[in-house]
């Protein structure tokens, strides 16, 4: 957890161990998934894990490089978030302990999205306000 007040690099920095440890229990769960006799079972929360995954990749590399491009980068935080949110909703039904991690590290790396995302919003705010007064 961060401290209030953190700076925008350690909010990043902090994103980026949230996106890799989410990808890394996503590729666990798909790994239990398709090792179990009933993977059939668990199709959509393989497929869930798998775009999550991606999103999760693609994120941290996007915030380890992160050059300021708020509006881009805010609608790839709101990506990310989304599969995050999903994947936790499909691996929390299932009783298998890597589902369990994947659905943890799902809802901890959406918060982290979401928390830079509000970041960046609040930031860009900030940059209008001696506009705002004329």
């Amino acid at each position: 957890m961060l401290a209030v007040g953190a700076s925008l690099h350690e909010q990043l920095d902090a994103l980026v161990e949230s996106c890799v440890d989410c990808a890394n229990a996503c590729a666990a769960s798909i790994d239990a998934f398709a090792e179990s006799e009933l993977s059939d079972r668990f199709r959509h929360c393989t497929l869930a894990s798998a775009e999550c995954a991606a999103l999760c990749n693609t994120t941290a590399q996007a915030a380890s490089q992160y050059f300021g491009n708020r509006r881009a980068f805010v609608a790839l935080l709101r990506a990310c978030a989304a599969a995050c949110e999903e994947c936790a909703a499909e691996c929390a039904r299932h009783q298998i302990a890597a589902a369990a991690r994947c659905a943890r590290a799902g809802r901890d790396c959406k918060r982290a999205c979401e928390r830079v995302a509000n970041a960046l919003r609040w930031r860009n705010a900030l940059a209008l306000i001696p506009y705002m007064h004329g």
